[in-house]
C-alpha cells in the first residue's frame, strides 16, 4: 500500500558551515518530508532473524540521500560576490540612493541568466543494478547568486529588493530543478533546496518524482536471481526497499525479500536454494524418409520441489517470447491410388519458420509433467486443386498447428537420482524424441 507522506522529519543541520548572510534569507534547517517510520521497518540484514533498519538507520539514510542538496550553503560568484559586497558598503555610509540603484543592476543582471546543469558522472555498480546516489549538487542551480543578492538588500534595508532577489533565485532553482535529476537521490537533494527556499509545492513534486525513481529501483532489485545472489545483493534489495519507503513508496513485499533473504542463506550454508534444480528440455519430430522436422531447440527448466512446479521463463525463456524453435520447410508430391492406377496431382508444400516456445508444469518425487506452447508458431501447407489433396492439407494444417501451438503434454518417469530421461516414438516413417536433463547442480 502507498503510504502517504505522513511524517515530517526535523533534520539537523549537515555541519556546513552556512554564510551568516544567507541564514536570513534562506531556511537552512528546512529538509524533505520523508516517511521515516516505513523506512525504519525494513530489515536491515540478512537471516532468520532480521532486525528493522531502525529509526536513526532510517534518518541516516535520508541525510545521505539528500546531502547535496544545501542551497543555503551555496557560494555566489565573486562578480555578484563584488556587487553585494559595494551594496553593503554604499548602505553602510548611509548612502541608500547609490545601494539601491547597485542592487537593481544586480537583480537585472541575475534575470537574464539561464541555470547550467551539471551531473556528476554514472557510478557503475558490479552487484547492484539500481543507483540511487544523488549525482546533482543544489549549488550548481544559479540560485545562490540570487541569495547573496537578497542578502545584501536585507542589510540595505531594501524588503522590496530583498523579495525580488528571492523571486529569482526561487526562479533559478525552479529551471534548473525541471532539467536535472534521475536518481531517488537527485530529488531528494532538490526537494531539500526546494524546502530551503520555502517552494513547498516543488518540494513535494519532486518527492513524487523521487518515489517514482525508487520504485522503479525496486523493481530491477527483483530480478536479482535468486540463485546467484550473495550478502550484496540482498542488500542492495533491502535498501531498494528502505529508499522507496523512505519516499512514501512500496518496496519489495515481505515474501520477496525473505524468499531471497532464505536463498542467500542456502548459499552460504552450501545448500541448494529451492528452485534453483535446472533442467534442460529439448523436442524433434522428424519425417525419415524426407528428413522435414519440427524442432524444439534446447530450452531450460527450474524445479521447485517444495512447490512442485518447474519455472521455464527464469533465463532467457520469457526474452522475445520464449525459448527456440523451427518449423522446417518441404515440398512432396501428391500422389492419389485409383482404380486406373497411381496418379500424380503435384507437389504440395509446407512452409515454415522460427517460432518460439514456452516452458510450464509440475513434478513429484517420480515424474515430471512438461506442458510446451507457442504463441507465434506458424507455417503453412498448400497443395494441389484435387480434393483429395486439399483434405491431405486441411489435415497437415491442423496438425502442425495443433501440435506445435499446443499445448502439447508430456509425462517423463523419473526414478529417484535419475538426471535424463528420452521419450522417443517411431513408427511409418515419423520418429519423436523428447529429452530432459539435469545440468546443475
Amino acid at each position: 500500500m502507498r503510504r502517504l507522506l505522513l511524517f515530517a522529519l526535523a533534520f539537523t543541520a549537515l555541519g556546513a558551515a552556512v554564510p551568516a548572510h544567507a541564514a536570513t534569507v534562506c531556511r537552512a534547517s528546512a529538509q524533505p518530508r520523508f516517511d521515516i517510520a516505513a523506512a525504519a521497518a525494513t530489515p536491515a540484514v540478512v537471516g532468520k532473524k532480521a532486525p528493522p533498519l531502525g529509526r536513526a538507520g532510517a534518518q541516516k539514510l535520508a541525510l545521505e540521500l539528500s546531502a547535496r542538496g544545501d542551497i543555503c550553503g551555496a557560494r555566489a560568484s565573486a562578480r555578484v560576490e563584488a556587487a553585494a559586497r559595494a551594496i553593503e558598503q554604499a548602505a553602510a555610509r548611509g548612502d541608500r540612493a547609490t545601494a539601491k540603484r547597485l542592487l537593481r543592476s544586480l537583480l537585472a543582471s541575475l534575470q537574464r541568466r539561464s541555470p547550467t546543469v551539471h551531473r556528476a558522472p554514472a557510478v557503475a555498480l558490479a552487484t547492484c543494478p539500481i543507483d540511487d546516489k544523488a549525482k546533482v549538487e543544489a549549488k550548481d542551480s544559479g540560485a545562490g547568486d540570487s541569495l547573496r543578492a537578497a542578502a545584501a538588500a536585507q542589510k540595505a534595508g531594501d524588503a522590496a529588493g530583498a523579495a525580488q532577489a528571492m523571486d529569482s533565485a526561487r526562479a533559478a532553482y525552479g529551471k534548473w530543478a525541471g532539467k536535472a535529476g534521475s536518481t531517488p537521490g537527485d530529488f531528494a537533494s532538490m526537494a531539500k533546496g526546494a524546502q530551503q527556499l520555502g517552494m513547498d509545492g516543488l518540494g513535494q513534486d519532486l518527492i513524487d518524482k523521487g518515489r517514482k525513481a525508487a520504485e522503479a529501483n525496486v523493481e530491477k532489485a527483483k530480478k536479482i536471481d535468486r540463485c546467484t545472489a550473495s550478502a550484496k545483493d540482498m542488500g542492495c534489495q533491502l535498501r531498494a526497499t528502505a529508499v522507496a519507503q523512505l519516499f512514501g513508496g512500496e518496496g519489495a513485499s515481505s515474501a520477496d525479500l525473505a524468499a531471497t533473504s532464505q536463498a542467500v542463506v542456502d548459499r552460504l550454508e552450501g545448500k541448494l536454494p529451492d528452485g534453483c534444480e535446472e533442467w534442460s528440455f529439448q523436442m524433434v519430430l522428424r519425417d525419415q524418409k524426407s528428413g522435414w522436422s519440427i524442432r524444439w531447440g534446447t530450452g531450460k527448466f527450474r524445479v521447485s520441489r517444495k512447490s512442485g512446479t518447474l519455472d521455464g521463463a527464469y533465463a532467457g525463456g520469457a526474452v522475445g517470447g520464449g525459448w527456440p524453435g523451427i518449423v522446417g520447410d518441404t515440398t512432396d508430391d501428391c500422389i492419389e491410388e485409383t482404380d486406373a492406377g497411381t496418379v500424380n496431382h503435384g507437389p504440395g508444400t509446407i512452409k515454415g519458420g522460427p517460432f518460439h516456445y514456452a516452458i510450464t508444469g509440475s513434478v513429484t518425487d517420480t515424474s515430471f509433467a512438461v506442458s510446451i506452447t507457442s504463441e507465434d508458431a506458424h507455417a503453412t501447407v498448400s497443395g494441389p486443386s484435387n480434393i483429395g489433396c486439399q483434405i491431405l492439407v486441411g489435415f497437415a494444417q491442423l496438425f502442425i498447428d495443433a501440435f506445435v501451438k499446443g499445448p502439447y503434454d508430456l509425462e517423463f518417469a523419473l526414478a529417484p537420482g535419475e538426471t535424463s530421461k528420452t521419450l522417443d516414438y517411431s513408427a511409418e516413417g515419423t520418429e519423436f524424441t523428447a529429452t530432459i536433463r539435469r545440468t546443475k547442480p
